[in-house]
């Protein structure tokens, strides 16, 4: 596992070369972990709406 010192290297790293957008996906830890080494420029959530047929 990574350290948030890593992390950041690494994506420090990434986002000062050439290209378009980073997308990263992962779980609630990851997304503190980016959050708080203040590597996020834009959010995007999306949704999936599940439909239910109700109680069974």
């Amino acid at each position: 596992m990574a350290t948030d010192d890593e992390l950041a290297r690494y994506l420090e790293n990434l986002k000062a070369q050439p290209g378009k957008d980073i997308q990263l996906s992962g779980g609630s830890s990851f997304a503190r972990s980016v959050l708080a080494l203040g590597l996020v420029d834009e959010f995007y959530f999306f949704v999936y709406p599940v439909v239910s047929p109700g109680p069974s």
